[in-house]
């Protein structure tokens, strides 16, 4: 599924996204890597777990743009991303 242009995409011991308009990888991590898992883009950011469960927002470029202090973090719509920190839901509000 292609979400802002990128693809997410596994191949051997390696995953990243994928630009589709250039035809090259935007970013790739290894699985020991921080990111463990990462969910399709959404006004410019992913949601990415790491080994030790934490939860938070990369962008484009595979920069951290939100650190990983969340259990549970759902994508951006509007500007706007529920997350899920200590068991309890929150609205996470984005500067745009």
């Amino acid at each position: 599924m292609v979400c802002d242009g990128l693809i997410y995409y596994r191949q051997g011991g390696t995953a990243g996204y994928w630009n589709v308009a250039a035809k090259t990888p935007a970013f790739t991590f290894s699985y020991t890597d921080s990111a463990q898992r990462a969910n399709p883009f959404s006004e410019g950011l992913c949601s990415f777990a790491v080994e030790d469960g934490g939860v938070g927002y990369l962008d484009k470029m595979g920069e951290l743009a939100i650190p990983d202090l969340f259990d549970w973090a759902g994508p951006v719509l509007e500007g706007k991303a529920l997350v899920i920190l200590g068991g309890r839901p929150y609205q996470l509000t984005l500067k745009t």
